[in-house]
């Protein structure tokens, strides 16, 4: 996927209000990978904890802004609506600075922050394009959103329907060269062919794809659920930087909690290779457990199918039923006719040996 930076609307990216800073150009020039990125977003966190004051303090007002300007050149939106807010506070911000800080806002997931500045702006200027087009995108993608705003939260973890303006955030994690093989993820040649991606999920109607924000470090990941007449596939990735730190299953718990309890989900699976151990050992923190009925997807190695709760009984039918309209890619072994099954098996004999070794779960990565 091309790095082309996808304003929201009319609104310019905040990169360009980077660029307009001569004097610290090299400093706050967007990073080149997820690997500048994130030591950029560590050193800012540094910055604020090792000097309370410059929040506060009148002497530290240029470095108020330094910080602001760079984290909006690494997409880093907790920490642009944060300083952002000082800004506000000592009167240091103007509307072009205002409509950044909503735009933060709205990434992080904090919908009302990000429209009552945006109508504070309007209010002082009815026709500020920036403030306009952002307000009448931000509204558009509320409307879009029909479970209960797109947020599920707790204090920390924080799920959101995962939108057109999240690109930049997905890119940063996309940009690690595994994460294509590993979460099965189209190859994206473009911006617009993300879009187009993202439309067709929102189209299909039964699948919830949320983005993972952390509190403190932004876009952390994504979780997604298919349903279908009662019934769920759950999938995640969580990015490299962020894994094995709980955040998949913290995730899958607030997601399959919620379903339960709101869109009348009564169970849930998911797929997992057996020598996936990480994704097994997630997994099975959130309550999955292992069926024992066998699947497979010609071509790929054999796959173990976990459900949430565990079933009493046989659950094969359930699952042949639940997967032909889900996953059609995937064919329940226990159910299929002997004929089929040798097809599927015999299909892996193409497969190099070193293949079968490194493939791990669609979409779960810890």
């Amino acid at each position: 996927m091309q790095d082309q930076r996808a304003p929201v609307g009319d609104m310019p990216s905040p990169h360009a209000a980077v660029r307009d800073v001569p004097d610290e150009s090299i400093r706050l020039a967007v990073p080149d990978n997820s690997e500048q990125r994130t030591a950029r977003m560590i050193a800012l966190r540094e910055c604020l904890r090792s000097t309370p004051d410059a929040l506060v303090a009148e002497r530290f007002r240029s470095t108020r802004r330094h910080l602001f300007l760079d984290a909006l050149a690494c997409d880093d939106w907790p920490c642009a609506f944060h300083v952002g807010l000082a800004l506000r506070a000592h009167g240091e911000s103007d509307m072009s600075d205002a409509c950044h800080i909503a735009l933060a806002a709205w990434r992080i997931g904090e919908t009302a922050a990000a429209a009552d500045i945006l109508r504070q702006v309007l209010l002082c200027e009815p026709h500020h394009r920036e403030a306009v087009s952002l307000s009448a995108a931000l509204h558009a993608w509320y409307a879009s959103c029909d479970l209960s705003g797109g947020l599920i939260d707790d204090g920390e973890l924080r799920l959101q329907a995962l939108g057109h303006h999240h690109i930049d955030d997905f890119r940063w994690h996309y940009d690690d060269p595994a994460m294509i093989d590993l979460c099965c993820l189209p190859d994206f040649e473009d911006d617009a062919d993300w879009h187009a991606w993202l439309d067709e999920i929102h189209e299909a109607g039964d699948q919830a794809l949320f983005g993972l924000w952390h509190r403190y470090w932004g876009f952390v990941g994504c979780v997604s659920l298919i349903m279908h007449a009662g019934l769920g596939l759950y999938y995640y990735w969580i990015g490299r930087d962020f894994r094995g730190l709980g955040f998949g299953p913290r995730a899958g718990r607030l997601l399959l909690e919620q379903a339960q309890a709101a869109w009348g989900m009564r169970a849930c699976y998911a797929k997992v290779y057996a020598h996936n151990a990480p994704s097994l050992r997630g997994l099975s923190k959130i309550g999955f457990q292992p069926t024992g009925v066998p699947i497979m997807r010609p071509g790929q190695a054999p796959e173990h199918l976990l459900r949430w709760p565990e079933a009493c009984g046989d659950v094969g039918e359930e699952a042949w039923s639940f997967l032909k309209h889900v996953d059609r890619a995937t064919h329940v072994l226990s159910v299929h006719a002997r004929s089929d099954v040798s097809a599927l098996v015999g299909s892996m004999a193409s497969i190099p040996a070193t293949q079968l070794a490194s493939e791990s779960l669609p979409g779960s990565i810890l």
